[in-house]
């Protein structure tokens, strides 16, 4: 590393060490707020972006809006009753866009998306795209229903889609955006690709706060080439080569629970997967997955924010449902997906500084630029692996070897731009390495929210 770099590390450490010390002494000259500090930041947004905006940010003044409201669905324009009314709301709606989509197994993929709201309940919708390096078809046609469930205050959503897709190996950390734009722009998507064709259904039953997912899927796995190495500004893929999946009918069911730990800030996540040979699958499997994330206060001005997850794969160890360790998802100071296996177990703590640096440095800083800073540790480990190929294997083992575990800590600043969410953030850190191994410290820049292993994070 230069010595630029390792100046510009010094004064980060620096001024962090510094702001944590300073947060930690009003910590301890203040009682400790009943809500989240964390949370109390994000709502102190509004103000930053009402000071940027203006008056079109500003809250709406919905004196009268209620019972104007009444009147209107009462007797709307035209003077139709409550009848015109429900006969307005069942008309037929379409919209439609571009279907785009890069990565080196398939090339480009380029198509049309459509939807359709019909007079009968639910919608539909439809993707078509052609692949300029398998030179193959894509597409899927879906079907959705939302009903409310107001004996539980919660909905019901149920979801039935057939057609043909190319989708990642990594089942549980994939963001189809960023592996786009990593791919097409830089050639650092690290992730391998298969094919998928068939059909699959689900039923979630929930509201925020907790939920229930019931999915079945009938689908034929196969593999894919690498075809395309070209990149937009030049250079080659990290990766010159698409490992091949197993090739087989996967029939599989699977269920996904989500709730919120009562009396905490805390949520809380298990996962299952099964495929067996009396479902009429090719393959014989047991999946699971299970997490938790939250935060802490720590007086007025810190949050402490612990997450962790452990997952395992059973019988046959297919490249296609492995678990994977490394990338801005787990380990930063890894690659993204460097490590494979059937067991995995990570954690991760990060100590935000929850007051604006702008604030509290007295910088002049924009109101669109309300930045943090923290700090964080975290170590994860993957077993059932073969040392050579890297491929996952079948093992008996739950735990992991001592030697298995590889662990960091890093400092950084953080962006929440209130947009689209404003519990996601811009977070640029600097990650060093624990422990005697071959991984060197690392800059990353990710946008994510704080507990980022919760599904729908």
């Amino acid at each position: 590393m230069n010595a630029p770099r390792v100046r510009l590390a010094g004064l980060a450490l620096f001024a962090a060490l510094a702001l944590v010390a300073c947060g930690a002494r009003a910590a301890h000259a203040e009682e400790a707020p009943a809500d989240s500090a964390l949370r109390a930041y994000v709502r102190s947004l509004s103000d930053s972006t009402d000071a940027w905006f203006g008056t079109a940010a500003a809250p709406l003044d919905t004196t009268g809006l209620d019972s104007a409201l009444a009147v209107g669905l009462a007797k709307p324009p035209g003077g139709a009753g409550r009848a015109g009314a429900g006969s307005q709301a069942h008309r037929w709606s379409m919209g439609y866009g571009p279907a785009l989509g890069y990565n080196r197994a398939d090339g480009g993929q380029l198509g049309l998306s459509a939807s359709l709201g019909t007079p009968w309940p639910g919608e539909l919708r439809g993707r078509a795209q052609y692949t300029t390096g398998t030179h193959d078809l894509l597409g899927e046609g879906s079907w959705s229903r939302s009903w409310p469930v107001r004996r539980w205050h919660s909905s019901a959503d149920f979801r039935v889609a057939a057609g043909r897709a190319t989708e990642p190996f990594d089942r549980d950390d994939f963001d189809a955006f960023f592996a786009t734009f990593n791919a097409l722009v830089y050639g650092s998507d690290r992730h391998h690709y298969l094919r998928r064709d068939g059909w699959n259904a689900s039923l979630r039953v929930g509201n925020d706060e907790r939920s229930l997912t019931a999915a079945w899927r009938d689908q034929l796995e196969s593999a894919l080439p690498y075809t395309t190495d070209w990149v937009l500004f030049g250079g080659k893929p990290d990766l010159a080569f698409n490992a091949p999946a197993a090739y087989g009918r996967a029939r599989e069911w699977s269920l996904h629970a989500l709730t919120t730990v009562p009396g905490t800030r805390f949520r809380a996540h298990a996962d299952y997967w099964t495929s067996d040979p009396r479902m009429g699958s090719d393959f014989t499997y047991r999946r699971y997955q299970l997490g938790t994330g939250g935060d802490v206060s720590l007086g007025r001005h810190l949050a402490l924010v612990p997450q962790a997850r452990y997952g395992r794969l059973r019988g046959e160890a297919l490249p296609q449902d492995a678990l994977f360790l490394g990338g801005v998802y787990s380990l930063r100071t890894l690659d993204r997906n460097e490590l494979a296996g059937t067991g995995r177990v990570f954690a991760r703590t990060d100590l935000v500084l929850v007051d604006e640096l702008g604030a509290l440095l007295h910088l002049p800083l924009p109101a669109w630029l309300p930045l943090q800073s923290g700090a964080f540790a975290a170590s994860g480990a993957v077993w059932g692996r073969d040392p050579v190929t890297g491929a996952a294997v079948a093992t008996q083992r739950d735990t992991p070897h001592a030697d298995e575990w590889r662990s960091e800590a890093g400092l950084g600043l953080s962006w929440r731009p209130g947009i689209p969410d404003p519990t996601l953030s811009l977070r640029f850190e600097y990650a060093w390495p624990i422990g005697a191994d071959a991984r060197e410290p690392r800059w990353t820049l990710a946008f994510q929210s704080f507990v980022n292993l919760l599904p729908g994070r």
